[in-house]
Protein backbone atom coordinates (compact mmCIF):
# COMPACT_ATOMS: atom_id res chain seq x y z
CA UNK A 1 0.00 0.00 0.00
CA UNK A 2 2.71 2.28 0.97
CA UNK A 3 5.23 0.89 -1.48
CA UNK A 4 3.55 2.41 -4.71
CA UNK A 5 4.33 6.29 -2.78
CA UNK A 6 8.07 5.88 -1.87
CA UNK A 7 9.29 6.35 -5.41
CA UNK A 8 8.13 9.99 -5.32
CA UNK A 9 10.15 11.31 -2.34
CA UNK A 10 12.90 13.38 -4.01
CA UNK A 11 15.26 14.94 -1.48
CA UNK A 12 17.56 17.27 -3.41
CA UNK A 13 19.54 19.89 -1.49
CA UNK A 14 20.49 23.21 -3.05
CA UNK A 15 19.93 26.91 -3.09
CA UNK A 16 19.12 28.17 -6.58
CA UNK A 17 16.33 27.02 -8.88
CA UNK A 18 16.86 26.78 -12.63
CA UNK A 19 14.27 26.18 -15.31
CA UNK A 20 14.36 22.84 -17.09
CA UNK A 21 12.08 21.65 -19.83
CA UNK A 22 10.67 18.27 -20.78
CA UNK A 23 8.72 18.04 -24.01
CA UNK A 24 7.82 15.24 -26.33
CA UNK A 25 5.56 13.30 -28.63
CA UNK A 26 3.86 10.13 -27.45
CA UNK A 27 2.20 8.17 -30.25
CA UNK A 28 -0.73 5.80 -29.69
CA UNK A 29 -1.55 7.47 -26.37
CA UNK A 30 -5.29 7.99 -26.03
CA UNK A 31 -5.32 10.15 -22.91
CA UNK A 32 -5.07 13.92 -22.72
CA UNK A 33 -2.67 14.34 -19.81
CA UNK A 34 0.56 13.13 -18.19
CA UNK A 35 1.61 13.50 -14.56
CA UNK A 36 5.15 14.55 -13.61
CA UNK A 37 6.59 14.13 -10.13
CA UNK A 38 9.56 16.25 -9.07
CA UNK A 39 10.82 18.51 -6.29
CA UNK A 40 11.79 22.16 -6.19
CA UNK A 41 12.14 22.80 -2.47
CA UNK A 42 14.43 20.01 -1.29
CA UNK A 43 11.91 18.04 0.76
CA UNK A 44 8.39 18.02 -0.60
CA UNK A 45 7.57 16.32 -3.90
CA UNK A 46 4.95 17.77 -6.20
CA UNK A 47 2.76 16.29 -8.90
CA UNK A 48 2.04 18.37 -11.96
CA UNK A 49 -0.64 17.36 -14.46
CA UNK A 50 0.40 18.39 -17.97
CA UNK A 51 -1.84 18.54 -21.03
CA UNK A 52 -0.98 16.03 -23.74
CA UNK A 53 -2.81 17.06 -26.92
CA UNK A 54 -2.48 14.74 -29.90
CA UNK A 55 0.39 13.11 -28.06
CA UNK A 56 2.39 16.33 -27.67
CA UNK A 57 3.30 17.93 -24.33
CA UNK A 58 5.61 20.56 -22.79
CA UNK A 59 6.51 20.66 -19.09
CA UNK A 60 8.70 23.33 -17.49
CA UNK A 61 10.00 22.84 -13.97
CA UNK A 62 12.41 24.64 -11.63
CA UNK A 63 15.10 22.40 -10.17
CA UNK A 64 17.72 23.14 -7.53
CA UNK A 65 19.91 20.14 -8.31
CA UNK A 66 20.10 17.31 -10.78
CA UNK A 67 17.47 14.65 -10.12
CA UNK A 68 15.27 11.87 -11.47
CA UNK A 69 11.77 12.97 -12.47
CA UNK A 70 8.93 10.47 -12.74
CA UNK A 71 6.46 10.62 -15.62
CA UNK A 72 3.17 8.82 -15.07
CA UNK A 73 1.19 7.62 -18.05
CA UNK A 74 -2.30 6.24 -17.62
CA UNK A 75 -1.28 2.62 -17.05
CA UNK A 76 2.43 2.75 -16.19
CA UNK A 77 5.20 5.05 -14.93
CA UNK A 78 8.77 5.77 -15.96
CA UNK A 79 10.84 6.91 -12.94
CA UNK A 80 14.17 7.47 -14.71
CA UNK A 81 13.86 10.83 -16.46
CA UNK A 82 17.15 12.40 -15.43
CA UNK A 83 17.49 16.18 -15.52
CA UNK A 84 20.50 18.33 -14.64
CA UNK A 85 19.57 21.64 -12.97
CA UNK A 86 19.68 23.37 -16.37
CA UNK A 87 18.74 20.74 -18.89
CA UNK A 88 16.10 19.87 -21.42
CA UNK A 89 14.70 16.62 -22.76
CA UNK A 90 12.61 15.77 -25.78
CA UNK A 91 10.97 12.37 -25.39
CA UNK A 92 9.78 10.36 -28.38
CA UNK A 93 7.97 7.08 -27.71
CA UNK A 94 5.03 4.80 -28.39
CA UNK A 95 2.69 5.04 -25.38
CA UNK A 96 0.50 2.02 -26.11
CA UNK A 97 1.81 0.16 -23.06
CA UNK A 98 4.93 -0.43 -20.99
CA UNK A 99 6.52 -2.82 -23.51
CA UNK A 100 6.02 -0.47 -26.44
CA UNK A 101 7.39 2.44 -24.42
CA UNK A 102 10.52 0.50 -23.43
CA UNK A 103 11.02 -0.64 -26.99
CA UNK A 104 10.67 2.80 -28.64
CA UNK A 105 11.66 5.52 -26.17
CA UNK A 106 14.33 7.87 -27.46
CA UNK A 107 15.58 11.21 -26.16
CA UNK A 108 16.97 14.39 -27.69
CA UNK A 109 18.26 17.57 -26.06
CA UNK A 110 21.01 18.49 -23.62
CA UNK A 111 20.05 15.69 -21.21
CA UNK A 112 19.64 13.06 -23.95
CA UNK A 113 22.89 11.25 -23.15
CA UNK A 114 21.77 10.26 -19.64
CA UNK A 115 18.22 9.30 -20.58
CA UNK A 116 19.20 7.27 -23.61
CA UNK A 117 21.45 5.34 -21.24
CA UNK A 118 18.45 4.22 -19.14
CA UNK A 119 16.48 3.51 -22.31
CA UNK A 120 19.35 1.44 -23.72
CA UNK A 121 19.68 -0.63 -20.53
CA UNK A 122 15.98 -1.50 -20.37
CA UNK A 123 15.92 -2.62 -24.01
CA UNK A 124 18.71 -5.15 -23.72
CA UNK A 125 17.62 -8.83 -23.69
CA UNK A 126 20.31 -9.80 -21.17
CA UNK A 127 19.04 -7.13 -18.75
CA UNK A 128 15.48 -8.44 -19.04
CA UNK A 129 16.47 -12.10 -18.74
CA UNK A 130 18.49 -11.43 -15.58
CA UNK A 131 15.81 -9.38 -13.83
CA UNK A 132 14.70 -10.01 -10.23
CA UNK A 133 11.18 -11.43 -10.15
CA UNK A 134 8.88 -13.04 -7.60
CA UNK A 135 10.39 -16.47 -8.27
CA UNK A 136 13.82 -15.19 -7.24
CA UNK A 137 12.54 -14.69 -3.68
CA UNK A 138 11.91 -18.44 -3.39
CA UNK A 139 15.64 -19.18 -3.70
CA UNK A 140 17.84 -20.14 -0.76
CA UNK A 141 19.82 -17.28 0.79
CA UNK A 142 23.17 -17.85 -0.93
CA UNK A 143 21.58 -18.50 -4.31
CA UNK A 144 19.41 -15.39 -3.96
CA UNK A 145 22.43 -13.19 -3.23
CA UNK A 146 24.31 -14.73 -6.17
CA UNK A 147 21.37 -14.20 -8.54
CA UNK A 148 20.97 -10.55 -7.46
CA UNK A 149 24.68 -9.90 -7.92
CA UNK A 150 24.63 -11.41 -11.43
CA UNK A 151 21.70 -9.15 -12.33
CA UNK A 152 23.54 -6.01 -11.23
CA UNK A 153 26.80 -7.16 -12.83
CA UNK A 154 24.95 -7.45 -16.14
CA UNK A 155 23.66 -3.90 -15.77
CA UNK A 156 27.14 -2.59 -14.89
CA UNK A 157 28.55 -4.27 -17.96
CA UNK A 158 25.85 -2.72 -20.16
CA UNK A 159 26.50 0.72 -18.66
CA UNK A 160 30.23 0.48 -19.37
CA UNK A 161 29.45 -0.71 -22.88
CA UNK A 162 27.09 2.22 -23.47
CA UNK A 163 29.55 4.92 -22.42
CA UNK A 164 32.41 3.24 -24.25
CA UNK A 165 30.30 3.08 -27.42
CA UNK A 166 29.54 6.79 -27.39
CA UNK A 167 33.19 7.48 -26.51
CA UNK A 168 32.44 9.54 -23.41
CA UNK A 169 34.91 9.05 -20.57
CA UNK A 170 33.76 9.89 -17.06
CA UNK A 171 36.57 12.42 -16.62
CA UNK A 172 35.80 14.29 -19.83
CA UNK A 173 32.71 16.05 -18.50
CA UNK A 174 31.82 16.89 -14.90
CA UNK A 175 28.07 16.49 -15.57
CA UNK A 176 28.61 12.99 -16.97
CA UNK A 177 30.84 12.11 -14.03
CA UNK A 178 28.16 13.32 -11.60
CA UNK A 179 25.49 11.33 -13.46
CA UNK A 180 27.55 8.13 -13.45
CA UNK A 181 28.20 8.53 -9.74
CA UNK A 182 24.49 9.05 -9.05
CA UNK A 183 23.64 6.07 -11.27
CA UNK A 184 26.12 3.80 -9.46
CA UNK A 185 24.71 4.88 -6.07
CA UNK A 186 21.16 4.41 -7.36
CA UNK A 187 21.96 0.85 -8.41
CA UNK A 188 23.89 0.03 -5.23
CA UNK A 189 21.04 1.07 -2.97
CA UNK A 190 18.48 -0.59 -5.22
CA UNK A 191 20.48 -3.79 -4.68
CA UNK A 192 20.57 -3.22 -0.91
CA UNK A 193 16.82 -2.61 -0.96
CA UNK A 194 16.24 -5.91 -2.75
CA UNK A 195 18.44 -7.72 -0.23
CA UNK A 196 16.64 -5.97 2.63
CA UNK A 197 13.24 -6.99 1.27
CA UNK A 198 14.41 -10.61 1.04
CA UNK A 199 15.51 -10.52 4.68
CA UNK A 200 12.22 -8.92 5.64
CA UNK A 201 9.81 -11.29 3.88
CA UNK A 202 11.67 -14.49 2.99
CA UNK A 203 13.70 -15.12 6.14
CA UNK A 204 11.56 -15.96 9.15
CA UNK A 205 14.16 -16.34 11.90
CA UNK A 206 15.46 -13.10 13.42
CA UNK A 207 18.80 -14.81 14.02
CA UNK A 208 19.08 -15.46 10.30
CA UNK A 209 17.69 -12.02 9.37
CA UNK A 210 20.35 -10.36 11.50
CA UNK A 211 23.15 -12.53 10.09
CA UNK A 212 21.98 -11.88 6.52
CA UNK A 213 21.83 -8.10 7.02
CA UNK A 214 25.26 -8.01 8.68
CA UNK A 215 26.82 -10.06 5.91
CA UNK A 216 25.23 -8.42 2.87
CA UNK A 217 24.20 -4.86 3.79
CA UNK A 218 25.49 -3.41 7.04
CA UNK A 219 29.12 -2.88 6.04
CA UNK A 220 28.23 -1.18 2.76
CA UNK A 221 25.64 1.48 3.60
CA UNK A 222 26.38 4.98 4.85
CA UNK A 223 24.59 8.07 6.13
CA UNK A 224 25.87 11.07 4.23
CA UNK A 225 25.01 14.54 2.98
CA UNK A 226 26.88 14.07 -0.30
CA UNK A 227 24.82 15.41 -3.26
CA UNK A 228 25.45 12.29 -5.35
CA UNK A 229 23.76 10.19 -2.66
CA UNK A 230 20.89 12.59 -2.00
CA UNK A 231 20.14 12.73 -5.74
CA UNK A 232 19.43 8.98 -5.65
CA UNK A 233 15.84 7.96 -4.94
CA UNK A 234 16.97 4.41 -4.12
CA UNK A 235 19.30 5.79 -1.45
CA UNK A 236 16.53 7.80 0.20
CA UNK A 237 13.90 5.08 -0.09
CA UNK A 238 16.25 2.46 1.34
CA UNK A 239 16.26 4.18 4.71
CA UNK A 240 12.47 4.40 4.90
CA UNK A 241 12.18 0.61 4.74
CA UNK A 242 15.42 -0.34 6.45
CA UNK A 243 14.81 1.50 9.73
CA UNK A 244 11.72 -0.56 10.79
CA UNK A 245 13.64 -3.80 10.14
CA UNK A 246 16.69 -2.50 12.02
CA UNK A 247 14.41 -1.53 14.93
CA UNK A 248 12.89 -5.03 14.98
CA UNK A 249 16.31 -6.67 14.97
CA UNK A 250 17.44 -4.48 17.87
CA UNK A 251 14.29 -5.43 19.81
CA UNK A 252 14.90 -9.10 19.08
CA UNK A 253 18.44 -8.86 20.49
CA UNK A 254 17.02 -7.49 23.76
CA UNK A 255 14.02 -9.84 23.97
CA UNK A 256 14.98 -13.01 25.82
CA UNK A 257 11.65 -14.63 24.91
CA UNK A 258 12.55 -14.32 21.19
CA UNK A 259 8.83 -13.84 20.52
CA UNK A 260 8.81 -10.35 19.01
CA UNK A 261 6.43 -9.24 16.32
CA UNK A 262 6.64 -5.92 14.52
CA UNK A 263 4.12 -3.53 15.98
CA UNK A 264 3.85 -0.39 13.90
CA UNK A 265 2.73 1.94 16.66
CA UNK A 266 5.59 0.99 18.97
CA UNK A 267 7.90 1.88 16.10
CA UNK A 268 6.03 5.15 15.58
CA UNK A 269 6.50 5.94 19.27
CA UNK A 270 10.27 5.60 18.88
CA UNK A 271 10.63 7.01 15.35
CA UNK A 272 11.80 10.57 16.24
CA UNK A 273 14.42 9.13 18.60
CA UNK A 274 15.49 6.56 15.98
CA UNK A 275 15.89 9.23 13.29
CA UNK A 276 17.97 11.42 15.60
CA UNK A 277 20.21 8.48 16.46
CA UNK A 278 20.61 6.88 13.03
CA UNK A 279 20.08 9.60 10.39
CA UNK A 280 21.37 13.03 9.39
CA UNK A 281 19.35 16.19 8.76
CA UNK A 282 18.61 15.42 5.11
CA UNK A 283 17.46 11.83 5.63
CA UNK A 284 15.43 12.88 8.68
CA UNK A 285 13.61 15.35 6.43
CA UNK A 286 13.02 12.58 3.86
CA UNK A 287 11.47 10.26 6.43
CA UNK A 288 9.50 13.08 8.05
CA UNK A 289 8.04 14.05 4.69
CA UNK A 290 7.19 10.43 3.89
CA UNK A 291 5.43 9.74 7.18
CA UNK A 292 3.63 13.09 7.25
CA UNK A 293 2.33 12.34 3.77
CA UNK A 294 0.88 9.07 5.05
CA UNK A 295 -0.23 10.07 8.55
CA UNK A 296 -3.75 11.15 7.48
CA UNK A 297 -4.41 7.57 6.34
CA UNK A 298 -2.89 6.22 9.56
CA UNK A 299 -5.21 8.43 11.60
CA UNK A 300 -8.18 7.12 9.64
CA UNK A 301 -7.26 3.50 10.39
CA UNK A 302 -6.05 3.92 13.97
CA UNK A 303 -7.79 2.51 17.00
CA UNK A 304 -8.62 4.98 19.79
CA UNK A 305 -5.56 4.07 21.89
CA UNK A 306 -3.28 4.63 18.89
CA UNK A 307 -4.40 8.22 18.21
CA UNK A 308 -2.17 9.61 20.97
CA UNK A 309 0.88 7.98 19.40
CA UNK A 310 0.04 9.53 16.02
CA UNK A 311 -0.52 12.94 17.61
CA UNK A 312 2.91 12.81 19.26
CA UNK A 313 4.55 11.58 16.07
CA UNK A 314 3.01 14.26 13.86
CA UNK A 315 4.06 16.99 16.32
CA UNK A 316 7.66 15.74 16.34
CA UNK A 317 7.90 15.26 12.57
CA UNK A 318 6.51 18.70 11.78
CA UNK A 319 9.45 20.24 13.65
CA UNK A 320 11.83 18.56 11.15
CA UNK A 321 10.25 20.28 8.13
CA UNK A 322 11.98 23.67 7.66
CA UNK A 323 9.47 25.15 5.19
CA UNK A 324 6.50 26.80 6.87
CA UNK A 325 3.96 26.46 4.07
CA UNK A 326 4.64 22.70 3.95
CA UNK A 327 4.16 22.44 7.71
CA UNK A 328 0.78 24.18 7.34
CA UNK A 329 -0.19 21.87 4.45
CA UNK A 330 0.69 18.70 6.36
CA UNK A 331 -1.14 19.98 9.44
CA UNK A 332 -4.20 20.77 7.33
CA UNK A 333 -4.32 17.21 5.96
CA UNK A 334 -3.91 15.71 9.42
CA UNK A 335 -6.64 17.95 10.87
CA UNK A 336 -8.95 16.96 8.02
CA UNK A 337 -8.35 13.27 8.75
CA UNK A 338 -9.19 13.86 12.41
CA UNK A 339 -12.42 15.57 11.39
CA UNK A 340 -13.30 12.57 9.26
CA UNK A 341 -12.76 10.27 12.24
CA UNK A 342 -15.15 12.44 14.19
CA UNK A 343 -17.65 12.00 11.34
CA UNK A 344 -18.28 8.38 12.31
CA UNK A 345 -21.97 8.38 13.16
CA UNK A 346 -22.81 11.05 10.57
CA UNK A 347 -24.66 10.57 7.26
CA UNK A 348 -22.49 9.17 4.48
CA UNK A 349 -21.93 11.48 1.52
CA UNK A 350 -23.52 10.19 -1.65
CA UNK A 351 -21.42 9.40 -4.71
CA UNK A 352 -21.69 7.76 -8.14
CA UNK A 353 -20.04 4.56 -9.36
CA UNK A 354 -20.18 2.49 -12.53
CA UNK A 355 -20.39 -1.21 -13.31
CA UNK A 356 -18.66 -3.03 -16.14
CA UNK A 357 -21.40 -2.15 -18.63
CA UNK A 358 -21.14 1.54 -17.63
CA UNK A 359 -24.45 1.57 -15.75
CA UNK A 360 -24.43 4.24 -13.04
CA UNK A 361 -25.24 3.54 -9.40
CA UNK A 362 -25.19 5.72 -6.28
CA UNK A 363 -24.58 4.91 -2.64
CA UNK A 364 -28.05 6.19 -1.75
CA UNK A 365 -29.63 3.51 -3.94
CA UNK A 366 -28.55 0.95 -1.32
CA UNK A 367 -30.16 2.71 1.63
CA UNK A 368 -31.94 0.18 3.82
CA UNK A 369 -29.00 -2.20 3.60
CA UNK A 370 -25.77 -2.44 5.57
CA UNK A 371 -23.04 -1.51 3.07
CA UNK A 372 -19.46 -2.78 3.32
CA UNK A 373 -17.18 -1.14 0.74
CA UNK A 374 -13.81 -2.61 -0.22
CA UNK A 375 -11.77 0.16 -1.90
CA UNK A 376 -9.07 -1.32 -4.13
CA UNK A 377 -7.24 -1.10 -7.48
CA UNK A 378 -5.82 -3.62 -9.91
CA UNK A 379 -2.21 -2.65 -9.10
CA UNK A 380 -2.57 -2.87 -5.29
CA UNK A 381 -0.98 -6.09 -3.97
CA UNK A 382 -2.48 -5.94 -0.44
CA UNK A 383 -5.89 -5.29 -2.03
CA UNK A 384 -5.59 -8.37 -4.23
CA UNK A 385 -4.67 -10.46 -1.20
CA UNK A 386 -8.02 -9.58 0.41
CA UNK A 387 -10.14 -10.75 -2.55
CA UNK A 388 -10.52 -14.38 -1.34
CA UNK A 389 -11.42 -13.20 2.18
CA UNK A 390 -14.00 -10.76 0.81
CA UNK A 391 -15.57 -13.58 -1.21
CA UNK A 392 -15.77 -15.78 1.91
CA UNK A 393 -17.21 -12.92 3.97
CA UNK A 394 -19.82 -12.19 1.31
CA UNK A 395 -20.76 -15.87 1.08
CA UNK A 396 -21.21 -15.96 4.84
CA UNK A 397 -24.11 -13.50 4.49
CA UNK A 398 -25.39 -14.57 1.08
CA UNK A 399 -28.82 -15.46 2.48
CA UNK A 400 -29.27 -11.98 3.93
CA UNK A 401 -31.02 -9.38 1.81
CA UNK A 402 -30.16 -6.48 4.14
CA UNK A 403 -26.38 -6.39 3.63
CA UNK A 404 -24.34 -5.74 0.51
CA UNK A 405 -20.61 -6.06 -0.18
CA UNK A 406 -19.21 -3.69 -2.80
CA UNK A 407 -15.75 -3.72 -4.38
CA UNK A 408 -15.01 -0.18 -5.56
CA UNK A 409 -11.98 0.31 -7.82
CA UNK A 410 -9.84 3.46 -7.87
CA UNK A 411 -8.03 2.50 -11.05
CA UNK A 412 -7.36 5.58 -13.16
CA UNK A 413 -9.52 4.38 -16.02
CA UNK A 414 -12.20 1.85 -16.69
CA UNK A 415 -10.19 -0.18 -19.21
CA UNK A 416 -7.41 -0.78 -16.67
CA UNK A 417 -9.95 -1.84 -14.04
CA UNK A 418 -11.52 -4.36 -16.42
CA UNK A 419 -8.38 -5.68 -18.12
CA UNK A 420 -5.95 -5.76 -15.16
CA UNK A 421 -8.47 -6.15 -12.37
CA UNK A 422 -11.65 -8.00 -13.27
CA UNK A 423 -10.29 -10.14 -16.10
CA UNK A 424 -7.08 -11.19 -14.34
CA UNK A 425 -8.11 -11.54 -10.69
CA UNK A 426 -11.77 -12.45 -11.37
CA UNK A 427 -13.25 -11.09 -8.13
CA UNK A 428 -16.81 -12.17 -7.47
CA UNK A 429 -19.70 -10.12 -6.14
CA UNK A 430 -20.65 -6.52 -6.90
CA UNK A 431 -17.88 -4.70 -8.78
CA UNK A 432 -17.92 -0.94 -9.33
CA UNK A 433 -15.48 1.69 -10.55
CA UNK A 434 -15.13 5.28 -9.28
CA UNK A 435 -14.56 7.54 -12.26
CA UNK A 436 -11.22 9.45 -12.03
CA UNK A 437 -9.83 7.12 -9.36
CA UNK A 438 -8.09 8.99 -6.54
CA UNK A 439 -9.38 12.25 -8.02
CA UNK A 440 -12.99 11.04 -7.92
CA UNK A 441 -15.67 12.69 -5.82
CA UNK A 442 -15.77 9.53 -3.71
CA UNK A 443 -12.03 9.54 -2.93
CA UNK A 444 -12.03 13.25 -2.10
CA UNK A 445 -15.18 13.10 0.07
CA UNK A 446 -13.84 10.16 2.04
CA UNK A 447 -10.23 11.39 2.24
CA UNK A 448 -8.83 8.29 0.56
CA UNK A 449 -5.17 8.72 -0.37
CA UNK A 450 -4.03 5.11 0.05
CA UNK A 451 -5.52 1.65 -0.28
CA UNK A 452 -6.71 -0.88 0.69
CA UNK A 453 -9.45 0.87 2.63
CA UNK A 454 -12.76 -0.44 3.98
CA UNK A 455 -15.92 1.50 4.82
CA UNK A 456 -18.94 0.36 6.81
CA UNK A 457 -22.31 2.12 6.53
CA UNK A 458 -25.52 1.15 8.33
CA UNK A 459 -29.05 0.73 6.97
CA UNK A 460 -29.86 4.39 7.54
CA UNK A 461 -26.88 5.58 5.50
CA UNK A 462 -24.88 6.47 8.61
CA UNK A 463 -21.11 6.03 8.62
CA UNK A 464 -20.13 3.40 11.18
CA UNK A 465 -16.43 3.40 10.25
CA UNK A 466 -14.28 5.28 7.76
CA UNK A 467 -11.60 2.64 8.31
CA UNK A 468 -13.35 -0.65 9.03
CA UNK A 469 -11.61 -3.96 9.54
CA UNK A 470 -10.44 -5.80 6.44
CA UNK A 471 -12.38 -8.85 5.20
CA UNK A 472 -9.75 -11.20 6.67
CA UNK A 473 -10.16 -9.48 10.05
CA UNK A 474 -13.96 -9.47 9.75
CA UNK A 475 -13.91 -13.22 9.20
CA UNK A 476 -12.27 -13.60 12.59
CA UNK A 477 -14.73 -11.30 14.35
CA UNK A 478 -17.88 -10.20 12.53
CA UNK A 479 -19.83 -9.08 15.61
CA UNK A 480 -20.09 -5.50 14.35
CA UNK A 481 -21.71 -6.61 11.09
CA UNK A 482 -23.98 -9.04 12.95
CA UNK A 483 -25.12 -6.26 15.28
CA UNK A 484 -25.80 -3.87 12.38
CA UNK A 485 -27.93 -6.29 10.35
CA UNK A 486 -29.93 -7.27 13.43
CA UNK A 487 -31.03 -3.67 14.01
Amino acid sequence: MLKARLLFLFMIMGYFSMASEIKGTITHYDFDFLVFVSTSDGVYFKRDTVACKDGKFIYKVNLKKAQYVTVKFEDFSWPYLYLPSEGNIELLADGTNWDSFIRTQHYRGSAALYNNHSAYIHRQPEYKSNGIGADTYRLKKDQFVKTVQISFNVRDSLTNSYFKKINQGTSANSDIEFYRNVDSIEQAYLKYSILRSYADVAIKSYIQKTEFIKKNILGYIQVTEKPTFLASSSYRNFWVYYLPLKYDMELWALDTTRAIKHYKFKYFDRLPEIMTKDLNKSLSAVLSSYYLENLPSEFMKAKSLEIDTLNRLSKELLTKIPIQHLVLEYQKRIDFAKQEIASNGRPAKDFEMYDRSNKQYSLSSFKGKVVYIDVWASWCGPCIEEIPSLMRLSNKYKERKDIIFISLSLDNNKQTWIKNGLDIHKPEGIQFWAENGFNSTFAKNYNISSIPRFLLIDKNGTIISFAADSPSEMLKNSKLIDDLISM
